[in-house]
């Protein structure tokens, strides 16, 4: 095979390669998004519309039925299930996996647009296309302090908000408590009538006037002016000199002679306290495969930013919730019994083959399996989860066998008198197929894993990928970097040279097990052959 004698001439280059295996794996680790588990992206599709002050009847008739006739009707489309609530509206769609949910939202889209009877009052849909489990906040913090709860909450609104929302990897900012500002218009039914006017009136009016207009430019000489009319409301008394329309006598009616307005709060649906005092809470929503440490990371560093903003005013955010604390500590636990197989499986390894050299020669191949696993990670698009460590953690005992099975091949060409490099191709010319299919045959149990689409497949994706992806990383260490290193390195000597070590040894009695074990197989082979192997 090309590849071994390539590898034995060309030692520095081997090396070479293993470093850059092991410089791609370490960037690729800090790239990879890190999150608790994997990404399970459900084919659900959810459709949320509010329409203030309508009864769920209402709701039901003029908003969830439209809905449903135009829906029923999209491509892939297992059940679909609808709730009416008072002001709102939930229809969930649920389709068949596989389905591209990206090309599902459009369909949904062009068909909501051909509904003509929609509520005036009514918002347009929301469509939400993520799982509840991604729309659920990583990071909760509390705003507190000496500043009335309201005006925190504008703060919060107008300040933290949109820095919080400027960071990378983070979808939406729920904010809690608190009661949000709110321009109320209180209208005298009895002025309105009197002067032949109905609310719908001063809806109109109101919407009208509270814009500005583009007026185009004007030229004068060499310079060009852009006009401009501006009508945006600055305060409540703009609101009160609003024209609603001109009674039966042509006079002016403005909106104060039938009206009150009112500088507010909307009404209280929520209310947050922390050890008995009021605050505000704002949770963290983040994207969709974003990695959850970075942004808890850059969270944080607002967090600290906006903090000595607001030391002057008496109020600062408190974390109160982090789940990358979570995923650290499950992630440190992989991460901590990936040590200690590794660290077993070379004392294993040293016990049985005592030889130092030997030992160190499979060890070696170990951390260059590993590392090379997370390039690939990162290649295939995947996240670092406890699923995919949990792989890797597997796969620690199964890296090692074909470098055990060519180095031990290695170790009898070299008992037999040969030099080292005719030892170390000789040896691993003649196992390298049974190697490969050793490999071919663990391939084929989870590869196909990866090619299942329902839930439980998107779950244990990254555990088919790891353990896949390290045993073909160790194919090729067994085939290049082994003999390789057996070439320069081996030796048929022994670690245990002293009495004490060998007393030690009779003691665990580790040559009895494999003697015992090769016993066993000659009484198994002598059975089913009906021949004696003793000469």
């Amino acid at each position: 095979m090309w590849i071994i004698q390539f590898s034995i001439r060309n030692p520095v280059t081997v090396i070479v390669t293993t470093l850059l295996v092991g410089l791609f794996g370490a960037l690729s680790l800090s790239k990879i998004p890190i999150q608790m588990k994997p990404t399970v992206d459900k084919p659900e599709i959810k459709i949320t519309t509010t329409y203030p002050g309508a009864a769920p009847q209402e709701v039901e008739e003029q908003i969830t039925i439209p809905m449903e006739e135009k829906l029923q009707a999209v491509e892939g489309l297992k059940r679909l299930t609808s709730s009416s609530t008072e002001g709102r509206s939930n229809v969930e769609l649920e389709f068949e996996w596989g389905v591209n949910k990206d090309i599902a939202v459009v369909d949904i889209i062009k068909r909501l647009a051909r509904i003509k009877d929609w509520p005036e009052d009514a918002e347009e849909p929301i469509i939400y296309a993520g799982t509840s489990s991604e729309r659920r906040p990583i990071y909760w913090a509390t705003m507190r302090g000496s500043m009335p709860v309201n005006k925190m909450r504008q703060v919060g609104d107008d300040f933290i908000v949109p820095k919080f929302e400027r960071i990378e990897g983070v979808a939406e900012v729920r904010v809690y408590g608190g009661e949000e500002r709110e321009i109320q218009v209180v209208v005298d039914f009895k002025a309105l009538s009197a002067r032949g006017l109905n609310v719908r009136d001063v809806g109109l009016a109101l919407a009208r006037e509270n814009m500005n207009v583009r007026g185009g430019h004007i030229d004068q000489g060499k310079r060009r002016y852009l006009v401009r009319t501006v009508g945006l409301f600055k305060n409540i008394r703009d609101i009160e000199s609003v024209i609603i329309k001109k009674d039966r006598d042509r006079a002016p009616v403005y909106i104060r002679d039938v009206a009150r307005v009112y500088d507010t709060f909307k009404e209280r649906t929520a209310m947050v306290r922390i050890m008995g005092q009021p605050a505000i809470a704002f949770g963290i929503v983040k994207k969709t495969g974003s990695n959850t440490i970075q942004v808890v990371e850059d969270v944080e560093s607002t967090i600290k930013k906006i903090n000595k903003a607001l030391k002057s005013q008496g109020v600062a955010i408190y974390e109160s919730y982090d789940s990358s604390d979570y995923i650290w500590e499950s992630i440190n636990f992989v991460v901590s019994n990936l040590g200690y197989g590794s660290f077993l499986a070379v004392a294993v390894l040293m016990l049985f083959l005592k030889s130092f050299r030997s030992t160190l020669i499979i060890g070696v191949s170990i951390p260059i399996v590993i590392m090379a696993g997370f390039s690939l990670l990162g290649l295939f698009g995947r996240s670092l989860n406890i699923v995919s460590l949990a792989g890797m953690a597997f796969a620690v005992g199964m890296v090692v066998d074909n470098a055990i099975v060519v180095l031990e091949n290695i170790y009898r060409h070299l008992q037999m008198g040969k030099d080292r490099a005719k030892a170390a191709l000789e040896g691993s010319l003649e196992v390298w197929g049974a190697v490969l299919a050793s490999t071919l045959t663990t391939l084929a149990v989870f590869i196909p894993i990866i090619f299942i689409k329902e839930e439980s497949g998107q779950l244990f994706k990254d555990i088919a990928i790891a353990i896949s992806c390290s045993v073909v990383v160790s194919l090729i260490v067994s085939v290049t970097l082994i003999p390789m290193m057996a070439a320069r390195f081996l030796d048929v000597g022994t670690l245990f040279k002293g009495d004490r070590q060998r007393k030690f040894l009779d003691i665990l009695k580790i040559d009895y097990i494999g003697s015992g074990i090769g016993r066993f197989f000659i009484w198994i082979v002598e059975k089913l052959s009906g021949s004696s192997l003793k000469t």
